[in-house]
């Protein structure tokens, strides 16, 4: 492991997101194709729910509801919706949910966490991230 590798395993010691989840995206060197859009769907509605969670403002509160939905939903009706994202990525969606409900949960560490993960499985886009 190289000590970048480790600093972000320490992040997470305290997140209930379980350690596994990062091995899990770890075991593939590169993501293509829908798995890759489907990452940074997934990674963009972390990032807008850490901005909006506590907005105040008529249209932030507006977009943190409606990714906030979108994140509590339980239909796989779509390949885009929330469940069907974390099940092609190997993620378990209710240990998303409950990080994010979590009194524990560090925001940016969730977003670096998964910012790290894209810039080491091959997502260009990483970095914009």
């Amino acid at each position: 492991m190289n000590p970048g590798h480790d600093k972000i395993l320490e992040t997470l010691n305290d997140d209930p997101v379980p350690r596994f989840e990062y091995y899990a995206m770890r075991t593939h060197n590169v993501l293509e194709g829908e798995r890759a859009l489907m990452f940074a769907v997934l990674v963009d509605a972390l990032d807008t729910y850490v901005k909006t969670r506590n907005a105040k403002g008529h249209r932030r509160r507006a977009e943190f509801n409606e990714v906030n939905n979108w994140i509590q939903s339980h239909t796989t009706c779509s390949p885009f919706a929330f469940e069907s994202i974390c099940d092609s990525l190997g993620f378990n969606p209710n240990a998303i949910r409950s990080s994010l409900r979590s009194p524990r949960f560090i925001e940016r560490n969730t977003i670096n966490h998964f910012r790290h993960v894209a810039s080491h499985a091959g997502l260009d886009s990483a970095s914009a991230l």
